[in-house]
């Protein structure tokens, strides 16, 4: 959309609150070029609210920008036709030359505006982008220019500081804010003698900090964006900002296993945090780290940019929540404030409807007005979560005690101190069983003991809350405590569901004998519809990934008492864990049984068999699963004949067995057995 240059911009939404109840004064008539801008709906109060507002600290907005141009009809190809709220402008090209009219464009986001306005630039030679063009015809006179003579250190450093004073100069000269490296050592298309030579580069930016960024006192902006993460670690107090290039992280296709967006951005701030740590703190890493989004594509641009996931991997709406969006909705996962997002050749939304229409909502939800904050909640972890407590084969508990520890994480940041109440609400059981056909019984409330979450100033995750379960005299059985949470009484927490932690809780005794060497008992003799079915991965996931066991017919052999060591023909299968941890094992019967234990048959032995069971389970539908080992997790003994023997302390009925394995080489089969007690 085309935006008049007497109405180029609406009020920035994050702004109206700060004017508050300033005296109204009339603007002075401002004059760009051949054109007269006269702003009637913004006055003094307001441009003087807008500089405060961008004075304070906060989270900024940023972007590279290629569109400037000669004042015209329209701001599309101007300075001020960008968002009021913007922070930091870096301008990609078209920095140099400047006529009158684009020095006025200019004066006018930075002097009323506030507006930083920095110049970008690769530094891979000196002299890149500042030497006369009849020096700049080769390397060799680029070089004699700036006196560099390759193998002298002197006459290197000597040119590298001519180089560091005439970026300044030019600077000071046009009046920008600051200086924005593209560092890119490792990227083909971004070569030179500078950026690929870190002594060098060492060189250039302590030299430049003598001018610009927070080691030179001249309040001039130092920004590093590309490769931060192979940025010389020591070279980290020089700047300003660090600003990630983290393009389309999403892939630009939602996947329901693809590690979510938000998870991305902890990762590469992770990894900044870690590279710089002997010389800065994490939070002052992370106030200083610039997440961006590639708007280089106009229709990316329009639609504001790729699809975003949260941290548990729900992919939203791209409608609502495109990640330009969802870049300047992350709250970093380590609780302190980040320095800000931003977009690559953002201004290619300029003739979006409304124009700059995803910055202008990434900057409104970073930086919410007063009257417009929200903030949603949501649980840290899952809220269900499920304890096993063994008890011996008698019933008597080995803990008497059971706690869960869990919190929240926000959208926004809180404002002031706040507290969730925690209620059990013993009737939410009912329902929970009617809905997933379990059968939970629910604990009277003199067993349960709980605080409120305290929630500090300025937090983006609450504090632990802890809910103490007395478990004294409970018999086996499963039972559930539901928790449920009060927002506080400030009006901007909100949360789409209910806030309710169902805590599940397994009383149960490790029925397997872990250390067997023999099995007792009498064999089950096995009907023709049995089989093994084996899994990398659990049952559910789709993938089977074993060898020689793929077919019905194959499965079924395992119970066709013919062994590898005996017949080179009988059937085996394995898997190689350290691809497909953990494996899956499921004994299927043609009905349900009285169990009394488990064999397994080895192909190969201790030697290449290795691994450990880290839970035996029983089901009567395959989709239901209970544990009988409780989740104990043991390693075999694998006897001389190769025979793995569990029996069970007492008798389990099932229909289906599962056995998860975890294995650090191999694990075979080349037969199976199932069990029953001696009458």
């Amino acid at each position: 959309m085309k935006i008049n240059i007497k109405r180029f911009i609406l009020p920035a939404i994050a702004l109206l609150a700060l004017a508050g109840c300033a005296d109204w004064l009339k603007p002075e008539s401002v004059k760009i070029g051949n054109y007269d801008l006269t702003v009637t709906d913004k006055d003094n109060a307001y441009y003087q609210a807008l500089r405060d507002y961008k004075a304070s600290k906060h989270e900024i907005s940023f972007g590279w920008y290629s569109r400037w141009d000669e004042p015209a009809l329209t701001t599309d190809g101007m300075l001020m036709g960008i968002p009021d709220s913007m922070d930091v402008v870096s301008l990609w090209s078209s920095a140099l030359n400047l006529s009158a009219a684009r020095k006025e464009d200019l004066r006018f986001v930075q002097q009323v505006k506030g507006t930083k306005v920095v110049m970008c630039t690769f530094c891979q030679y000196v002299g890149k982008g500042f030497t006369p063009a009849e020096y700049d015809e080769s390397e060799e006179k680029r070089e004699q220019f700036w006196g560099w003579v390759d193998g002298d250190n002197d006459a290197i450093e000597s040119a590298i500081a001519k180089y560091a004073k005439a970026i300044n100069d030019t600077i000071v000269a046009y009046g920008y804010d600051g200086l924005d490296i593209d560092y890119e050592p490792n990227i083909d298309g971004v070569k030179g003698k500078l950026d690929e030579n870190s002594t060098y580069f060492t060189m250039l930016c302590n030299e430049l900090s003598k001018y610009i960024g927070p080691k030179s006192g001249t309040g001039r902006l130092f920004i590093i964006d590309g490769e931060i993460y192979n940025l010389p670690a020591e070279l980290c107090t020089c700047f300003d900002y660090f600003v990630a290039q983290a393009y389309a992280v999403s892939g630009g296709t939602p996947s329901p296993t693809a590690t979510g967006s938000e998870s991305n951005m902890d990762y590469r701030l992770s990894q900044v945090v870690s590279r710089y740590s002997a010389y800065m703190t994490e939070e002052e890493v992370t106030n200083r780290f610039v997440v961006t989004e590639n708007m280089e594509s106009a229709l990316d641009a329009l639609n504001g940019g790729f699809y975003w996931q949260t941290r548990d991997g729900v992919t939203q709406d791209k409608k609502k929540i495109p990640s330009m969006l969802g870049m300047a909705m992350w709250q970093p996962a380590n609780g302190f404030r980040k320095g800000g997002f931003g977009g690559y050749r953002f201004d290619n939304e300029a003739t979006n409807d409304p124009a700059y229409k995803w910055m202008r909502k990434g900057i409104q939800a970073q930086n919410p007005a007063e009257g417009t904050y929200s903030s949603s909640v949501r649980f840290s972890s899952s809220a269900e979560v499920e304890y096993s407590v063994e008890c011996d084969e008698s019933g008597n508990l080995m803990n008497d005690m059971l706690e869960d520890v869990f919190n929240f994480t926000f959208t926004r940041r809180s404002k002031g101190e706040a507290t969730f109440a925690l209620s059990y609400e013993s009737g939410l059981v009912d329902g929970y069983n009617a809905a997933n056909g379990t059968s939970f019984i629910a604990l009277d409330a003199s067993r349960i003991s709980l605080d409120g979450v305290n929630v500090n100033d300025d937090a983006t995750s609450s504090e632990n809350a802890v809910v103490s379960i007395d478990l004294k005299g409970l018999e086996k059985g499963k039972y559930m405590v539901p928790v449920k949470a009060t927002l506080p009484e400030e009006s901007y927490w909100t949360s789409d569901d209910e806030l309710v932690r169902y805590i599940k809780i397994n009383i149960t005794f490790n029925n397997v004998v872990t250390d067997a060497t023999e099995m007792t008992g009498v064999k089950i003799e096995p009907s023709s519809d049995w089989r093994v079915c084996c899994y990398n991965g659990i049952n559910t996931s789709g993938w089977t990934g074993v060898w020689n066991n793929d077919s019905e017919a194959q499965q079924k052999a395992m119970f066709d008492e013919r062994l590898v060591g005996v017949d080179a023909s009988a059937t085996y299968w394995y898997s190689i864990s350290s691809y497909f941890n953990p494996g899956s094992v499921i004994y299927e019967m043609d009905r349900a049984y009285e169990v009394g234990g488990i064999r397994w048959h080895c192909c190969y032995g201790s030697e290449y068999d290795q691994f450990a069971f880290s839970d035996i389970q029983v089901s009567d539908d395959r989709v239901n699963w209970e544990s009988i080992s409780n989740k104990t997790s043991f390693t075999p003994v694998i006897c001389e004949d190769l025979w793995i023997n569990v029996p069970f302390k007492s008798p389990v009925t099932a229909k289906y067995i599962r056995i998860i394995v975890a294995t650090s080489y191999y694990v075979s089969m080349d037969e199976a057995e199932v069990w029953a007690f001696a009458e």
